[in-house]
């Protein structure tokens, strides 16, 4: 199926993944808290999966997030080279 992702979803995604916490790919990112939850919300919402284990203030990874990780790393870097 072919989906037309917004690149700033999965830039929020890496984020999250990358700094373990909405808060700090926020700051990353420029962006409140909510606004990551947010974009991640639609994100998990785009592919009908959870992409986090949420425990308290930490973000881990679920399997599915696992899998896309590497995926939009390299479509952000394409991306990027463009």
């Amino acid at each position: 199926m072919a989906r037309n992702i917004d690149t700033a979803l999965l830039r929020a995604f890496v984020a999250v993944a990358e700094t373990g916490g909405m808060t700090r790919a926020g700051q990353l990112l420029n962006l409140t808290q909510a606004a990551i939850s947010q974009q991640i919300k639609r994100l998990e919402d785009m592919f009908q999966v959870q992409l986090f284990e949420r425990e308290k203030r930490k973000v881990y990874l679920s399997p599915e997030g696992e899998r896309l990780l590497p995926l939009a790393q390299r479509m952000l870097e394409t991306n990027d080279q463009v």
